[in-house]
């Protein structure tokens, strides 16, 4: 493969790589919100080290999260769908 054709192939997967990085800054935005009113509410009540407590147990649940997921075991990234397989 010739040094342009690997260039415009590593064009495509950027594109894909950014459509993917997108749809996970717009999942967390939603849950920026989410997080911040569970913050207020708790460190409101209970005061800054009891909402810290609660932000180490939440980052902990989605650590066992991510590593109990299949994901963990996967050798590389499935192809999007739609997308033609690579040789």
């Amino acid at each position: 493969m010739g040094d342009l054709d690997h260039d415009l192939a590593a064009i495509g997967d950027a594109a894909a790589a950014a459509g993917r990085v997108s749809a996970i800054n717009i999942m967390s935005y939603g849950a920026r919100p989410v997080g911040a009113a569970l913050g207020a509410i708790v460190g409101g009540f209970y005061g800054a080290e009891a909402c810290l407590y609660l932000a180490v147990a939440i980052f902990g649940a989605q650590a066992l999260v991510i590593l109990m997921s299949p994901a963990v075991a996967l050798a590389r990234q499935p192809e999007m769908i739609g997308e033609p397989a690579k040789a």
